[in-house]
């Protein structure tokens, strides 16, 4: 079998594939057909170009909806097939390896093929931190029952290209892919901030990538004033809008959003991994025979 790319025309079916198959399970999947269904529609040169890429195997009887996607360094992948996952493990390893790759929003059940597939593409890890998935299974009336009269002082509005240094001016690390991916998140998806009357960003949440909402942040000094109950409602409300499903996750240490999942009504999902790898040149592969 071969990797060959999915075509936007054949977004509809995985969607269902996913929808049908133990939901929420597989809800970031089928977010993410979604999401970009609808971004290669309104900017085809996103497909044209293929800066985001959906694979699978050139398998007719692909039911199960394995695949990958490639978003620059970023990788996700999914399948609705029984474990241990042959068809995914055989796409995993036909990718391309040979610059760094970060796998993102991986289910702890299927953590063991990066695990197999660091050791017969010679590859090592370069980060690993997990999370706790969570969906909220909401209607629009109950998020606007959510909703918190924007502080004195203080406007709500969409974050621009204006606003990204502000963003990175609190982020302790911020490499250049990290820059670039934030640069895509504000131009192209949903975001909420909270502004002081001066312009001064102080909170703001964003839609990753792959649909999930994510990246809340409160500036340490404007913590304990309940600004992320604020602008959380406001942001899962342009999800919805957007017809897409509401769904996030929690690092495991971040106790403060624990509690503040726990304030709306929420479903805990499988624990997910974001895997950093790299080319080890010092490992030699060791490839399975049927993968070559």
């Amino acid at each position: 079998m071969k990797v060959v790319k999915i075509l936007k025309e054949a977004m509809p079916f995985y969607k269902e594939i996913f929808r049908k198959s133990n939901w929420p399970k597989h809800v970031a999947s089928y977010s993410a057909f979604e999401h970009f269904s609808k971004r290669f529609e309104k900017y085809p040169e996103w497909e044209h170009e293929s800066k985001v890429e959906f694979l699978t195997l050139n398998d007719d009887k692909n039911s199960d909806g394995v695949f990958a996607m490639i978003h620059g360094p970023y990788i996700y992948f999914d399948t609705s097939e029984a474990a241990p996952y042959p068809k995914l493990e055989r796409l995993l390893y036909l990718l391309d390896y040979s610059k760094d790759k970060m796998f993102i929003s991986i289910r702890d059940e299927l953590r063991t093929l990066v695990d197999g597939l660091m050791r017969m593409r010679g590859l090592e890890k370069t980060y690993d931190a997990s999370a706790r998935g969570v969906y909220f299974d909401v209607k629009r009336d109950y998020i606007l029952e959510q909703k918190r009269e924007t502080p004195e002082g203080f406007y709500n509005a969409t974050l621009n290209k204006e606003d990204l240094s502000q963003v990175l001016a609190a982020l302790p690390q911020k490499s250049e892919k990290c820059i670039q991916y934030l640069k895509t998140v504000i131009e192209f998806n949903p975001t909420t901030g909270l502004f002081k009357n001066n312009g001064e960003l102080v909170a703001w949440c964003m839609q990753h990538e792959i649909g999930a909402l994510g990246n809340l942040y409160v500036k340490e000094e404007f913590l304990r004033r309940n600004f992320a109950m604020q602008i959380l409602p406001l942001q899962a409300l342009k999800i919805y809008d957007q017809n897409e499903p509401i769904f996030g996750d929690v690092l495991h240490h971040n106790y403060k959003s624990f509690n503040l999942m726990n304030k709306f009504k929420h479903e805990w999902l499988d624990n997910i991994s974001w895997i950093g790898v790299r080319k080890n040149s010092t490992i030699k592969n060791v490839p399975f025979w049927y993968y070559v």
